[in-house]
């Protein structure tokens, strides 16, 4: 996410302003979130 922001990371300009826009302070749920998401498509218990 750090990557995004920063723009060392560039191959998806849509999740860079995403995470510019984004305070520095949520990044840490921002991230437990995704992480969840991933586990549980990961399981089959995604959407």
């Amino acid at each position: 996410m750090l990557g995004f922001r920063d723009e060392s990371r560039g191959n998806n300009p849509g999740m860079s302003d995403l995470m510019k826009a984004t305070p520095e302070d949520d990044f840490e749920a921002l991230s437990q979130y995704l992480a969840g998401l991933q586990i549980d498509a990961y399981l089959g218990h995604g959407r």
